[in-house]
């Protein structure tokens, strides 16, 4: 597999902003540390609903499903903190 490139990155993410620095560098560091690769893209509209794609699969998920997912569920964290 070819090495990841932030500037290869950075060309899909679109412009260089604060999240698309942030994505990059965790990217970068994932794959330089565990040897992983790219196989797929997640995609959202303005509305925070994404379609995660990898090799032939899509998942759809609302906004609170992929927070759920990326965070954990809201009432576990509150519960863990009593």
């Amino acid at each position: 597999m070819n090495e990841l490139k932030k500037e290869d990155l950075l060309k899909v993410l679109g412009d260089e902003g604060f999240a698309q620095e942030l994505t990059t560098t965790k990217t970068l560091l994932i794959s330089n540390r565990d040897s992983m690769f790219v196989t797929g893209f997640v995609l959202s509209n303005e509305n925070g609903d994404v379609a995660i794609v990898d090799k032939s699969s899509v998942r759809w998920l609302n906004q609170d499903k992929f927070w759920d997912l990326m965070h954990g569920k809201q009432e576990s964290l509150i519960n863990s903190c009593n």
